[in-house]
């Protein structure tokens, strides 16, 4: 009897493991009030109360883009202007810009691409977030014509 609970058990914990959130994992709208900033391409967002699993941000040429954040560790960027003129629907491929999978640390994580719908990302593109305390010149400027 207790080989059967035990191997009952051993087949079942995995599963549960999965289900549940990690207490590793750090994604970005954990951390109010915080800015993260990828490069290449370049991108930043904020971190607010407002949102809960996802937040707004825009990318280097001015483009509102919507991050939402799964329960797992997969993201999904739409172009907020045409995720709103559709109704808000976050399962329109029109407004999907890519996809991906994430790996998250405190300060960074990575999105590896899984799907892309534009040009300037491809699958497998790596794109590295850091968490930073104030925006780079580019962006603030962006943020000033944003608040216009």
């Amino acid at each position: 009897m207790k080989k059967i609970i035990f191997a009952i058990a051993i087949f079942f914990v995995p599963f549960i493991l999965v289900a549940c959130d990690s207490p590793f994992m750090h994604p970005p709208t954990e951390q109010q009030g915080t800015i993260w900033l990828s490069d290449m391409p370049t991108m930043y967002f904020y971190v607010d109360s407002f949102e809960d699993m996802g937040t707004l941000g825009y990318t280097g040429d001015n483009l509102e883009i919507k991050l939402n954040f799964g329960h797992a560790y997969d993201i999904w960027v739409f172009d907020n202007f045409k995720m709103i003129s559709q109704g808000n629907s976050v399962n329109s491929k029109k407004s999907l810009i890519f996809k991906g999978d994430c790996k998250f640390k405190k300060t960074q994580f990575t999105i590896t691409v899984t799907a892309s719908e534009v040009d300037w990302v491809e699958v497998g593109d790596k794109i590295v977030f850091n968490r930073v305390e104030e925006l780079p010149e580019w962006a603030a400027e962006l943020e000033s014509v944003t608040d216009e």
